[in-house]
């Protein structure tokens, strides 16, 4: 981050995750920039151990520090509200329904122009393998055994720890 920094002029900083703070704090520090968080949830709070509840502390700490911080819930919104976080911007994830309007939509013609016969099965999200998508892959031969004529859509974009397009194509 901060070899970019400094090969670039940066204006603002937009950093996706507590993960990634470290960073973006130190080249707000150096370039004097602001830097915005978008968090969309607690890391820590996966964290089952009280062992490594100290890291809720830290992250805390590192969401504390942004000058804006934007959420995608008014749950996540009040929850960083509680910890006294108090600048939190809410900007909902959503879709334009007047171009995504399912009542508009031409199911059948959409299968038509797909050539798909039977059933579909679609997987609309981030492509990771975190996401358990070469779990969702693994599983296709199991439902092609018993409904053949079954059809699988998956819309989203491919991202670094993505499958290959070759591991989604066999």
């Amino acid at each position: 981050a901060l070899a970019i920094a400094k090969k670039d002029k940066l204006d603002l900083i937009i950093c996706h995750n507590s993960v990634l703070a470290p960073s973006a704090i130190l080249v707000k520090k150096i370039k004097k920039i602001p830097y915005i968080l978008d968090i969309v949830d607690f890391l820590s709070g996966y964290m089952q151990s009280k062992l490594l509840r100290p890291l809720l502390n830290i992250e805390m700490k590192l969401v504390l520090s942004a000058d804006k911080t934007i959420t995608i819930t008014e749950e996540l919104r009040n929850k960083l509200k509680e910890k006294g976080l108090n600048n939190v911007k809410l900007i909902p994830d959503g879709l334009d329904l007047d171009f995504f309007n399912p009542k508009k939509a031409d199911g059948p013609k959409i299968k038509r122009e797909l050539n798909f016969i039977g059933p579909v099965i679609l997987y609309s999200g981030q492509i990771e393998s975190y996401q358990g998508v070469d779990i969702i892959l693994k599983t296709i031969p199991l439902v092609l055994k018993e409904i053949p004529n079954a059809n699988f859509l998956f819309t989203g974009c491919l991202l670094y720890t993505s499958p290959s397009p070759r591991d989604l194509s066999t």
